[in-house]
């Protein structure tokens, strides 16, 4: 792709964020994405046929950031594989609280889970190619006898999944502390699974 129009998908993208946050994807139509991102529709059609096709690029970007995220935690060697996990369940968090991309994302994945299939699939996707990074890091942690025998890794794995997101849904609907709850998850389950 040519760098002029590498830059007008990008601002198609970045106009996507501010207004799928700022009015919701609801609320936002195609126009005042052609017109935030101050390009014509001709060039809105050369890169995207709806405005979902925007929304699951963002959803795509979003966790192309959070698969390299994952990566570059999880092979931290100065430190056990548990407690890169440990680390990784508090800068995922983060990355919600202080990036507008993996906030936009978050939420358009939960809601057009309930409108199309593009929701559920980027959690699919997750599933099938982030997923396994943990539990084979939870593996790592059970092999170093850091996690008691007995222990499923891919049980854990998934109570921990479905308990950050749950974390994080309501952590945004009452503007709680996920971090704060982050902790707390911790404070519950490590006792039950470490040695």
């Amino acid at each position: 792709m040519q760098a002029r129009s590498e830059e007008t998908r990008k601002r198609i993208i970045a106009a996507g964020v501010e207004l799928f946050d700022e009015i919701g994807y609801g609320g936002t139509s195609l126009q005042d994405l052609v017109e935030r991102a101050q390009i014509t529709k001709g060039a809105f059609y050369y890169h995207f046929s709806t405005k979902q096709a925007v929304a699951v690029a963002i959803i795509e970007e979003a966790e192309s950031l959070f698969r390299e995220t994952v990566l570059r935690v999880l092979a931290d060697t100065s430190l056990s594989a548990l407690d890169n996990v440990i680390t990784l369940t508090f800068v995922i968090p983060q990355m919600h609280v202080q990036d507008k991309l993996t906030q936009v994302a978050n939420k358009l994945r939960q809601s057009l889970a309930q409108v199309s299939g593009a929701g559920s699939t980027a959690y699919q996707q997750r599933k099938e190619g982030t997923f396994p990074l943990l539990t084979a890091a939870l593996g790592k942690a059970a092999a170093a006898g850091d996690i008691r025998d007995g222990i499923d890794v891919d049980k854990l794995g998934w109570t921990m999944w479905a308990t950050a997101v749950g974390n994080r849904l309501l952590c945004d609907a009452t503007d709680a502390d996920i971090i704060g709850c982050t902790a707390d998850m911790w404070e519950i389950i490590l006792p039950a699974i470490v040695t």
